[in-house]
């Protein structure tokens, strides 16, 4: 049957208040030390666990002593905290030079409560190079991953991250113990890099031609049309040459039995040489006096429709 609590701070208090402090504790830290010692011995006589167990372990840090670390353990066990508790009875026994009985105490007291004490076991599923597993914050060597770790009862957070990983954690409801709590950290995908956002397009202006195109259209078609009328004009001089070399053919020789005279087969000659080139003229002068005007035309009409902003209305094409 185990020792009443009350029993066990009566005789963790007669073996010595703190004692042992390190050489770098000032006479300050110490007197606060002593003060706040006292102040967790009678919260915890008055039934105020976390507070004296706050006061114990404020104490500790400013002046180190095996008394208050002992008196730290036995509150942090009446306060459920097995693992603290059990860590600390160990501390406390291994502390050399104490001549008192704290030793031998503190490791019967801390064989007694390994008994009842609660593990989280971490299974890591396909570890990759450089992960880390954490738990409460503190990182794990691989060597402690599947290996039953003592914690309080109580909530518990795991986490775990890699290079080029997505990060994981989870929080873990451990019961009291004896008992083992088993998570599972699952493989980490590997981190999808985001899709880069498309920019968007500044809104367009209304298609309008350039001016140096509808300038183009019109120079051409003033072009063309220079060229029909030159081809016009030489329709009409090769025309009017033709019926002039067939009246001096037809005045040389009237009844059209003169061919053996050489002047007039050389006037007929001329005159169908030159109707041939008078046809020519014409189509090649009328084609182009004709194309010339609807390029100028086009180009004057786009010229127009672009200066108003609405040309891309029409569907004028490219030519």
């Amino acid at each position: 049957m185990r020792r009443p609590i009350a029993a066990i701070l009566f005789f963790a208090s007669s073996i010595g208040w703190p004692s042992l402090a390190t050489a770098d504790s000032s006479a300050q830290d110490k007197a606060q030390a002593d003060a706040l010692f006292r102040e967790g011995r009678s919260l915890m006589s008055a039934g105020s666990t976390s507070q004296a167990c706050g006061k114990f372990a404020e104490s500790q840090r400013l002046d180190p002593a095996p008394g208050t670390l002992m008196n730290l353990a036995l509150c942090h066990e009446k306060e459920g905290k097995t693992a603290s508790a059990w860590a600390e009875l160990n501390e406390v026994a291994e502390i050399p030079g104490d001549d008192r009985s704290r030793a031998p105490f503190a490791k019967a007291r801390a064989a007694d409560l390994e008994k009842r004490l609660a593990h989280v076991r971490l299974r890591v599923e396909l570890p990759v190079p450089g992960q880390v597993v954490s738990l409460d914050g503190r990182e794990l060597g691989a060597a402690a991953w599947g290996s039953a770790i003592p914690v309080d009862p109580g909530q518990h957070r795991v986490a775990s991250r890699g290079p080029g990983r997505e990060s994981w954690e989870r929080v873990v409801d451990v019961g009291p113990g004896p008992n083992v709590t088993e998570t599972v950290v699952p493989a980490l995908p590997p981190v999808v890099a985001a899709p880069v956002p498309t920019p968007l397009a500044p809104p367009s202006a209304p298609a309008t031609e350039p001016p140096v195109r509808t300038h183009t259209l019109r120079n051409t078609g003033l072009v063309l049309g220079g060229v029909g009328v030159v081809g016009l004009a030489a329709g009409t001089f090769f025309g009017i040459r033709t019926f002039a070399q067939k009246s001096d053919a037809d005045a040389l020789c009237p009844t059209n039995a003169c061919a053996s005279n050489a002047r007039v087969r050389e006037l007929d000659d001329g005159a169908r040489t030159s109707a041939t080139v008078s046809t020519i003229a014409f189509v090649v002068g009328s084609a182009a006096l004709v194309a010339g005007s609807i390029l100028f035309l086009v180009g004057q009409f786009r010229t127009t429709r672009s200066t108003r902003g609405h040309g891309a209305r029409y569907g004028w094409g490219e030519f």
